[in-house]
């Protein structure tokens, strides 16, 4: 977790909170010049203390972590309004779609035609699916957390008979 003041501005600072599984994530977040995605996601801060967080706030949950200013979930792929959290990450529901049609098919069959850094945001997300897929990743989304068909009719089958079970 780190948070940093960018930029500062008098005696209020802005904060950015990343959460992140991998800390190489870290790393891609500093050299990203994409400013319009990180204006989103900086919440305002009335204090001046540059301490790291107590333990008991990072126990909170990482819904409360990523949530807005507004109160609302930020996609850790795109930038957009998130839905929840979905395949190990929160996503919106464009990228939540995006990685279950495409998390399992061949890297291979992905080219960015640029230098593989582009930047994914809202107005953007569409025009490379390589550096889209790999930011999915990058963001903790999981090929393991997707259902295959069998499982998906498992846990149907066990949905209805619980609602058997409920209604006997």
């Amino acid at each position: 977790m780190s948070s940093n003041a960018w930029p500062p501005t008098g005696p209020k600072r802005q904060r950015i909170m990343i959460i992140a599984a991998d800390e190489n994530i870290l790393d891609q977040i500093e050299k990203n010049s994409n400013v319009p995605l990180l204006k989103q996601i900086v919440i305002t801060s009335e204090d001046n203390n540059s301490e790291k967080p107590d333990k008991q706030s990072k126990a909170k949950s990482s819904c409360e972590k990523n949530k807005t200013k507004d109160g609302s979930l930020t996609c850790v792929v795109c930038g957009s309004s998130a839905s929840g959290y979905n395949f190990g990450a929160i996503v919106c529901e464009s990228c939540k779609a995006f990685f279950r049609r495409n998390a399992r098919k061949d890297p291979a069959t992905f080219r960015c035609i640029y230098k593989d850094d582009c930047q994914i945001t809202f107005q953007t997300r569409r025009n490379c699916s390589a550096c889209r897929l790999a930011k999915c990743f990058n963001g903790g989304m999981q090929r393991d957390r997707l259902l295959t068909a069998e499982q998906k009719a498992a846990k149907r089958r066990q949905i209805e008979e619980n609602r058997n079970l409920a209604l006997h």
